[in-house]
């Protein structure tokens, strides 16, 4: 289990805005902003490929390449989610006990979800508030079944 790319910057956006700007942006430009641009806001990774946006882009800047979406996914993501990660780590570090809720529901579609968040006082008594995992539920949603999410979500705390 690992933390939601989008959950991590949405995490660090609303509660951490300082924290986010020490996340690096690729000093060569737009290639690592436009992985960011699709992480802020949501925007589906197919949507990179789409000729529309592409001869947008094209337009407002004729020398930028636009990385394709297997780019985005295989190396641009995983780079800006492992720099997310390091900050994200470096705050759960300040906290030394947590406590947890779960959080379970169906949504308008009929797929149910499980949410584990932690919840810790910094040392400068600052309630933070970390989502360890956010998943979709794949079997009966049973105690057991969310002993075994739980613990996985625990062992992702114990990473940090």
């Amino acid at each position: 289990m690992s933390f939601s790319l989008r959950n991590l910057w949405v995490h660090l956006k609303r509660h951490h805005p300082e924290e986010l700007k020490k996340v690096t942006r690729d000093p060569e430009g737009a290639q690592s902003f436009s992985a960011w641009s699709f992480v802020s806001g949501g925007i589906p990774l197919q949507y990179i490929d789409n000729d529309d946006f592409r001869m947008f882009v094209q337009c407002l800047a004729p020398d930028f390449s636009l990385p394709k979406r297997t780019t985005l996914h295989a190396q641009l993501l995983p780079q800006l989610r492992q720099q997310l990660e390091v900050v994200m780590r470096a705050k759960i570090d300040t906290i030394n006990n947590f406590s947890f809720t779960l959080d379970s529901w169906t949504s308008i579609g009929l797929r149910q979800f499980l949410a584990i968040t932690a919840h810790g006082i910094s040392a400068d008594w600052v309630l933070e508030s970390f989502m360890l995992g956010f998943m979709p539920v794949r079997e009966a949603e049973t105690g057991e079944y969310i002993v075994r999410e739980f613990q996985a979500a625990l062992t992702t705390l114990g990473d940090c």
